[in-house]
């Protein structure tokens, strides 16, 4: 019989848990899967911040973060329409992580530049439609498989129709 692993040892992190995954698929492959990150929500990127760290550093993957403005919707502190770009640069530059900014004035530039990209995968902050212009909606980000890192626990009665599906 073998002797016991050592105590000290422990299993695959989250992160490194979730690349696996994502990486799965394409293991005769010699290509690096292409990640988008949307970056629009300061308050819950420290959700997604260790998996973003984790894909910028590894060879499989070809990781690439888009700040963009956001919404919450008529009631948000910022009022009607999209704001925030400018915090969420702000804060992805303080954690030292690259990427590519898509201003307030330019959102409708935003869906280009992510089609450029050409990614496999796009992770979304916040799983509701409200949040990101409709030109981001799921509908018009089906060339890519759509991601999801829960920020917290989700409660009943919450929006019924994540990620862009018809909410009326």
């Amino acid at each position: 019989m073998g002797s016991p692993p050592p105590a000290d040892r422990r299993g695959p992190t989250a992160e490194e848990h979730a690349a696996h995954l994502v990486a799965h698929h394409r293991v005769r492959d010699e290509r690096p899967i292409r990640v988008v990150f949307l970056a629009y929500d300061p308050p819950t990127w420290n959700t997604t911040l260790p998996l973003s760290r984790h894909l910028l550093g590894d060879r499989r993957f070809e990781a690439t973060i888009v700040s963009l403005p956001h919404s919450y919707g008529s009631q948000g502190v910022l009022g009607p329409g999209f704001h925030g770009e400018e915090a969420m640069h702000r804060l992805l530059d303080r954690f030292s992580l690259p990427h590519l900014r898509v201003h307030e004035s330019r959102i409708a530039e935003a869906l280009p530049l992510i089609r450029d990209l050409r990614p496999h995968y796009i992770f979304r902050q916040r799983p509701w439609p409200r949040d990101l212009p409709p030109e981001l909606h799921a509908e018009h980000l089906s060339f890519a498989r759509l991601c999801y890192v829960p920020y917290s626990y989700l409660a009943a009665g919450l929006e019924q129709a994540p990620f862009g599906a018809a909410s009326r």
